[in-house]
């Protein structure tokens, strides 16, 4: 036998698709929680690797649950990963994960970045029919601010949305708690990728060279989210 909790609610991927743009004064308090559930995680040794919005779960009560750990690992141990796959959903896949340069809670941030952006904005910052040419974004291109596709978003939030998703994992938040804590007091949070590359100089002069996905390895296709001539949110 296998039990497991029963939870009854919606994911947050199903909010996005019912509601599209979520409001932060909403997203913001309910994302947290899901950063609080990671970062216990974390502190055990276990990164998730496959953080997106249909992972986590909020029930009746505004409970918030992280779920799906079928492809987690456990940071010191030996990986079970063969060789040359990619594991994870191509459109939340940090950087160090398309290349198979290792794994570790910074790539979990990544994908918690990624999850905050399409809870705020409404779709994902790289978006094509075709993995690979998303999972190549991932690698090389600079996101598109979240306020881009929803202006409505505080400009503190949107920041610490994009430190999240710095290329280079010393560039992002390093741990669930600094990332919440920006959430936290997002006034005057200020952050860019320039601020970056003057931090650890030649960070962005080069792109790394990723590898073709193989056949199976990559969850379903995610339907794409389209928001157009979204009004402010209601107060």
């Amino acid at each position: 036998w296998m039990v497991m909790e029963f939870i009854e609610g919606a994911t947050f991927g199903a909010m996005i698709q019912r509601r599209g743009p979520i409001p932060s004064q909403e997203a913001v308090p309910l994302f947290r929680q899901a950063l609080m559930g990671l970062g216990y995680a974390h502190r055990m040794g276990i990164v998730h690797r496959d953080i997106k919005p249909g992972n986590i779960m909020v029930n009746r009560q505004g409970i918030v649950k992280v779920m799906d750990f079928g492809i987690a690992k456990v940071l010191g141990n030996r990986s079970m990963t063969r060789t040359g796959t990619q594991m994870g959903t191509a459109w939340y896949m940090a950087p160090e994960q398309v290349t198979n340069k290792g794994v570790d809670i910074r790539s979990d941030i990544y994908a918690l970045g990624i999850t905050l952006y399409e809870m705020l904005s409404g779709r994902v910052p790289f978006d094509s029919d075709s993995e690979y040419q998303v999972m190549t974004d991932q690698v090389n291109t600079p996101p598109p601010p979240p306020t881009q596709f929803y202006p409505y978003i505080p400009a503190g939030v949107a920041n610490a949305v994009l430190k999240a998703l710095a290329k280079d994992p010393n560039a992002r938040f390093q741990t669930t708690e600094e990332f919440g804590a920006a959430l936290e007091n997002p006034d005057g949070f200020a952050w860019t990728p320039a601020m970056a590359a003057v931090a650890m100089p030649g960070v962005m002069a080069a792109a790394p060279t990723m590898q073709a996905p193989l056949a199976g390895n990559m969850a379903a296709t995610r339907p794409m989210t389209i928001v157009a001539g979204v009004p402010p949110p209601a107060p």
